[in-house]
């Protein structure tokens, strides 16, 4: 019976043992267990108020951004708005000159000038070339030593013929007005153009007598 009881005792022992192991190790268990949620949590926190502060700082930089767009975009609408820059003119037309091709032309080949020819340039307050609308005149006039003047050409253009009379060539940049000749020539005559500007409604003039007695050398159409 002693014996009995000696076994019974170890194996109540042996059992308080392992109750109290795995009571040891559910406690340790607990404790990791407690210590890791908070930790994760507090570094799930940080990374998350991190990524929200690189945000907040990007969305920053967009409207800094944003608003400095703006702002050269208001100066420049006021600018266009304003007109032109100031201390700065736009170019405009100060006068017409009559180039020095201008003349009689042989068209036929027979030696006689048979169509009257002008390059006329419209230049700024430089006396350089500028492009111009608008509409023009071309009188050529002979007045005999004994009689009344007589028209020998007198042909206008509208603005759309003067526009499509705009040339580019070896004789320059220019507006080419052709008109025909009558067959009874003087020796010369008094050619007289006039340009009337569109938008401004300014009236410029320019005139040149011009020999008739021998034809220019004839030139490219498109001239």
């Amino acid at each position: 019976m002693k014996l009995d009881r000696r076994q019974t005792t170890a194996k109540l022992s042996a059992r308080r043992r392992g109750v109290g192991l795995s009571l040891l190790l559910i406690t340790l268990a607990f404790s990791l267990t407690a210590c890791t949620g908070p930790r994760e949590l507090v570094r799930q926190n940080d990374a998350l108020r991190k990524q929200n502060l690189r945000l907040t700082q990007q969305l920053e930089q967009l409207q800094a951004s944003l608003t400095l767009r703006e702002s050269e975009l208001r100066a420049t609408r006021e600018q266009i708005n304003g007109g032109p820059l100031p201390e700065i003119e736009p170019p405009r037309i100060a006068g017409i000159v009559v180039g020095r091709y201008s003349g009689g032309i042989d068209k036929s080949g027979d030696g006689r000038p048979d169509e009257l020819r002008i390059y006329l340039r419209p230049v700024d307050p430089k006396g350089r070339f500028i492009s111009a609308a608008g509409s023009a005149r071309v009188r050529l006039l002979h007045t005999p030593a004994d009689g009344d003047p007589i028209t020998l050409v007198d042909v206008a253009y509208d603005p759309d013929a003067f526009d499509a009379s705009y040339r580019s060539g070896f004789t320059g940049t220019h507006y080419t007005l052709a008109a025909d000749l009558p067959e009874d020539l003087p020796d010369q005559a008094l050619l007289q153009v006039s340009f009337n500007e569109a938008g401004r409604g300014l009236n410029f003039n320019a005139q040149r007598v011009l020999p008739l007695t021998k034809a220019l050398r004839p030139m490219n159409e498109d001239e």
